[in-house]
């Protein structure tokens, strides 16, 4: 099944990504997913990346593959502390997601916004501005489970996944953005009806 003919994503999405301490291994997951999911996206794809601020991830082309996703996070290093509701606001200027993905190990830990608190800001801060009413995680490294619990307690629908740079699991949040929840790209293929010829059979 071509990227043509997977399905597509109308929906606006947000990506954000922690660079905060120890969060290196988000910055190569950000790069391989935006370049695997960026050619569905029919809607908008706002990128942000944060750690106690943010910043807008500026990708040229959406079809430039790994190469230019790399090229957008050129100069990001892991480092700093965790302030996720810095995220949200950066990307809250970009657009109204119906979709955030984000990948995190929910570590918040960022001055004013820190722990608990800080996560019920950002659920907070989901639900007063109207924000995507849906939020995809990649729960990297040693994920807190507490940060889970504090946005579906506001109200906020949410799927986990591990931080894999596998593209089984690539292609199961892809379907989760175009609203096929569970229809994988295998289950796509196994659908397909492909093309017979009838039998010769002697006279």
């Amino acid at each position: 099944v071509s990227v043509d003919k997977s399905a597509r994503i109308t929906r606006d999405v947000l990506m954000l990504v922690d660079v905060s301490g120890s969060m290196s291994e988000a910055i190569s997951l950000a790069q391989k997913f935006g370049a695997y999911v960026a050619p569905r996206c029919d809607g908008a794809l706002s990128v942000v990346a944060f750690n106690d601020y943010a910043s807008v991830v500026e990708v040229q082309e959406r079809g430039s593959g790994l190469a230019g996703w790399e090229r957008a996070f050129r100069g990001l290093r892991a480092g700093g502390s965790t302030s996720m509701l810095a995220g949200l606001q950066k990307g809250s200027e970009l657009c109204t997601p119906d979709e955030i993905v984000l990948m995190t190990d929910g570590g918040e830990n960022a001055g004013q916004y820190g722990g608990v608190s800080g996560m019920g800001a950002f659920a907070k801060c989901l639900g007063d501005s109207g924000l995507g009413a849906h939020v995809t995680i990649f729960k990297m490294g040693g994920y807190s489970d507490q940060f889970t619990r504090t946005i579906e307690q506001a109200g906020m629908r949410v799927d986990g996944f591990q931080g894999s740079e596998d593209y089984y699991v690539f292609d199961q949040v892809a379907a989760l953005l175009a609203g096929e929840r569970g229809k994988t790209l295998v289950e796509r293929i196994l659908e397909t009806v492909l093309p017979h010829r009838k039998g010769w059979l002697p006279a």
